[in-house]
């Protein structure tokens, strides 16, 4: 087994450990999207996104890097942020500051000594940028080849399809998303 796969393997295992978190929460702190900035030898961070009182979203990653740096303070070259889904980057007036991609790559006003390229996922959005284009802005980003987190983060996807998003509360939605975790 390489390295690489070793590596792959371990971020795995903290997807699938955001998820059960996401799973167990309690209902009032579900949002669709979990997320945990990992930073070796440091420590990880979950969250999941959730709607601000403003009715704005708050996303997962974002939420991620503000908890890592309430715990441990500024992420390193070696971290990795792990998400459910890929990083956002299409324009969104409903979210809380920039897209993830821009968070991530250090167009944040918010953190702009902040550039967390690696990033690892568990289902690709089919409505955001695909993997060529991220690998193109300078992301190392890889997707789990575990076929029971892929199938639950598309599941958890699902949610923003037209037909459910905000109309299934989304503890029922998670719940249902995640009942083989």
């Amino acid at each position: 087994m390489s390295s690489f796969d070793m590596e792959l393997g371990y971020h795995d295992a903290i997807l699938r450990k955001t998820l059960v978190q996401l799973r167990e929460a309690e209902d009032s702190k579900k949002g669709v999207v979990a997320a945990c900035l990992f930073t070796p030898y440091v420590g990880k961070a979950y969250a999941f996104s959730d709607i601000r009182e403003d009715d704005r979203n708050n996303h997962a990653e974002r939420n991620a890097l503000d908890h890592h740096l309430a715990l441990f303070g500024q992420p390193t070259s070696h971290s990795v942020m792990i998400t459910s889904l890929s990083p956002c980057k299409k324009d969104d007036p409903k979210r809380y500051g920039v897209s993830c991609t821009d968070m991530l790559l250090g167009n944040d006003p918010m953190h702009p000594d902040i550039v967390i390229p690696n990033v690892h996922v568990g289902y690709i959005d089919p409505w955001q940028p695909t993997l060529e284009e991220y690998l193109s802005w300078g992301f190392k980003l890889t997707v789990t080849r575990d076929h029971d987190i892929a199938e639950a983060c598309r599941r958890l996807f699902d949610y923003f399809l037209p037909e459910n998003y905000r109309k299934v509360p989304i503890p029922d939605f998670v719940n249902e998303a995640l009942r083989d975790f």
